[in-house]
């Protein structure tokens, strides 16, 4: 082979792989452009399915604090009807205690000493004062005939009417006489105490009791206020 042709083949091998490169070069640009796509396609898929999932969990989100929310709007409307049920139930309690002849202590249709009269008891030989503890849950019937004074004195036990003493001045009192004491007009005047046991009922608890008790006890406390008024005179 001459000179002249090995240098001819050579230069055509050069352009040949030279075409081949920059084919080669044009494929790889291809195939880096595609998978430069591809990247932006995946890239693009991923935000899709990203923000899809994002909005899904802020859906789900959502979805639990109203529900949450209803849970609390139902708890505070459970606790507004438990809360109307027991202000009627405890209005309906003391309407059926006062139907039953009793409220705040006093039968129904009474008043008490201390409403009725600041507390004072007025005889014809004086003005006493029933204790003021007691003067709320007490009250007096005026029993008087003719010129004898009588005035019996209850308290209540549940529903049930308690007598608990009987005071008269006058020749004709009952009961066992404490003494004498001048009128207004100076003329003494017996003065009498009627008062027996109080009898329980079964239905009465042990305070109910004792309470009774004690709210008859203040009769002692007039005794002294008797004896203490001006000109008394001790029986017999």
């Amino acid at each position: 082979m001459s000179t002249v042709t090995s240098i001819h083949h050579f230069e055509t091998m050069i352009e040949e792989q030279s075409q081949w490169w920059m084919a080669d070069d044009r494929g790889m640009r291809k195939t880096s452009a595609s998978v430069v796509r591809n990247f932006r396609t995946i890239d693009s898929e991923a935000l899709s399915i990203y923000e899809s999932q994002g909005d899904s969990h802020m859906e789900g989100t959502f979805e639990q604090k109203s529900t949450s929310e209803k849970k609390h709007g139902k708890s505070r409307w459970l606790i507004a009807v438990l809360i109307v049920i027991i202000i009627a139930l405890a209005a309906a309690l003391i309407l059926t205690m006062s139907r039953n002849g009793v409220s705040d202590g006093i039968a129904k249709g009474k008043v008490s000493i201390a409403e009725a009269s600041n507390g004072e008891i007025t005889t014809p030989v004086g003005t006493l004062v029933f204790p003021a503890e007691w003067a709320n849950s007490v009250w007096a019937e005026d029993t008087s005939s003719g010129s004898q004074y009588s005035a019996k004195f209850y308290g209540s036990v549940g529903s049930d009417k308690v007598l608990l003493f009987e005071l008269s001045v006058g020749a004709n009192g009952i009961g066992y006489q404490i003494g004498n004491a001048p009128d207004e007009e100076g003329a003494l005047q017996a003065v009498w105490l009627n008062i027996s046991e109080i009898q329980p009922k079964e239905s009465w608890t042990e305070d109910q009791v004792s309470q009774i008790n004690v709210m008859q006890g203040c009769v002692n406390d007039l005794i002294e206020q008797v004896r203490a008024l001006d000109g008394f005179q001790e029986n017999g």
